[in-house]
């Protein structure tokens, strides 16, 4: 029964149970289209970040239509993680320091979407010569994504030591 939250997030739990992530998907994704509520969009969002799917469920809580809804998931949500400095071009190497609360932040460096399979952020994050797009999102225990933050920065003409030997 869709109209029925309870049994939908019981089936759901016993396709993730079974491995079968993609039918607990379905079926809160079929639900949710018949009678949205807050809490299958709660266990929509722990499904796919139990998957580590983190632009999936956080692309999902941004485009919730129900405004009531809406405002209550974005009253749990995790902020978005700050970054400091923000973006911008530097002359000397620098570290950015990510700043978050309501569970991990996880950061990617390479232009692709933060994963929960490159472990949570704990130190401020040392920058390469060169450019460098950070990326960051909070996951909070709730099973909730915060939205992603962004930022470019470029490192150039930073004057290094040389050293000669003979």
């Amino acid at each position: 029964d869709p109209d029925n939250a309870e049994y939908v997030i019981a089936l759901a739990d016993a396709c993730v149970a079974d491995g079968s992530y993609t039918m607990a998907e379905r079926t809160l994704v079929s639900a949710l289209r018949i009678a949205p509520s807050t809490e299958l969009y709660l266990k929509l969002s722990a499904t796919y970040v139990a998957q580590d799917k983190l632009l999936d469920a956080q692309q999902m809580l941004d485009n919730i239509n129900n405004a009531a809804i809406r405002a209550e998931i974005d009253a749990m949500r995790p902020a978005a993680p700050a970054l400091t400095p923000e973006g911008g071009e530097f002359s000397e190497y620098i570290t950015v320091t990510i700043a978050h609360a309501d569970g991990p932040a996880y950061v990617s460096l390479d232009k692709q979407y933060p994963s929960l399979a490159s472990g949570p952020c704990t130190e401020p994050v040392a920058l390469p010569a060169g450019a460098t797009h950070l990326s960051a999102v909070v996951v909070g225990e709730n099973g909730l994504v915060s939205p992603l933050t962004e930022a470019d920065y470029l490192i150039v003409g930073v004057i290094e030591e040389v050293a000669f030997q003979d």
